[in-house]
């Protein structure tokens, strides 16, 4: 079971606290703070500066959120003199693990892993575990193993945001009609995007005329997704996507058949092309991350471990704050 409980709060880029929340009877861990500012709610201490060198083993660098995440990473590991190798598995599950025995066979000291399915991230847990060499989750969720912690955003709150925003902003006669395009369900995240998603449509009372249905994270799948659906349910009012990429996919495929402004667009992720999109007018919302400070907790809770004040096997959970981002947002209403 999972020990404890870490909240991350952010307020602009020289502001960062964490309240770390241990079972009972332990202390709370030190966390890495870039500023002497310190929050009412937790005391800041900064981990000895070692050079370390760390692996990275993504899902997949086409898409422009693993980018920033890397860059979070990057920056942290400058900051606290790491060295950071980054794997780019481009969604091949027994890539990711044989990129694990890679990175394990150059001596790293923490392997920081997005994990492309559950049982992935448990085989390369069970690798880690017998070098013993700590493992640190970033974002898409843990298989069954042991790992230090687990940072990640609140999914399933994100896509009920977006859900609730569709329920205020879409204009239907009768009950709203919307299609669903998941991230694979083989994914932790992607599970805790469709709980929160699935708890809107019951609570909203949607009808999903279309899907829900897996578009493999990819525009491009997305677009002959949406293609399908447009053929099937013609009188949409809304679509939610589990990602950006499918949105902007999803958005090509509405822009074609010469819908778009009746048909809603909300994505989840918060990537700066559906920003953009939302500027023009064309995507209606996107649930934000902030992957940068995902990339950093990640690099931050490796360092802990290093320090011996977080637990190689202590399955912390990091929660990482998110934002609806919305025409209001982006015009600076």
């Amino acid at each position: 079971m999972k020990n404890g409980v870490i909240g991350i709060l952010v307020l602009t880029n020289v502001l960062f606290a964490a309240m770390a929340l241990r079972k009972t009877g332990s202390k709370p861990a030190p966390a890495k703070s870039p500023s002497t500012t310190e929050t009412a709610q937790s005391q800041q201490t900064q981990p000895a500066v070692h050079t370390r060198r760390i692996g990275y083993i993504t899902m997949e660098m086409n898409n422009p959120y693993w980018r920033r995440v890397e860059k979070g990473m990057q920056a942290a590991c400058k900051e606290f003199g790491g060295e950071l190798s980054i794997k780019d598995p481009q969604l091949d599950s027994a890539k990711q693990i044989s990129e694990a025995e890679d990175l394990l066979q150059t001596g790293v000291d923490a392997v920081l892993l997005s994990p492309i399915t559950d049982e992935t991230c448990t085989k390369v847990e069970e690798l880690c575990k017998a070098k013993g060499v700590p493992v640190i989750v970033v974002d898409v969720g843990p298989g069954q193993g042991d790992y230090a912690c687990l940072t990640i955003s609140d999914n399933a709150k994100g896509s009920y945001l977006a859900g609730k925003y569709i329920k205020e902003n879409a204009k239907a006669d009768g009950p709203i009609k919307v299609a669903w395009l998941q991230i694979p369900q083989a994914i932790y995240a992607g599970r805790l995007r469709s709980k929160g998603f699935k708890q809107a449509v019951n609570e909203f009372g949607f009808v999903v005329a279309a899907g829900p249905q897996e578009a493999a994270h990819r525009k491009d799948v997305a677009v002959q997704t949406m293609e399908d659906f447009l053929v099937k349910a013609p009188d949409l009012n809304a679509v939610f996507c589990e990602n950006d990429e499918m949105a902007l996919g999803a958005l090509q495929a509405i822009k074609a058949a010469e819908k778009l402004g009746q048909i809603m667009v909300v994505g989840f992720d918060g990537n700066p092309d559906a920003i953009e999109a939302i500027k023009k007018g064309e995507m209606s919302a996107t649930v934000a991350q902030d992957p940068e400070l995902m990339g950093r907790m990640a690099i931050v809770n490796a360092y802990q471990v290093f320090a011996g004040t977080l637990d190689i096997n202590a399955r912390q959970d990091i929660y990482v704050p998110i934002k609806l981002i919305t025409p209001a947002d982006v015009k600076g209403e």
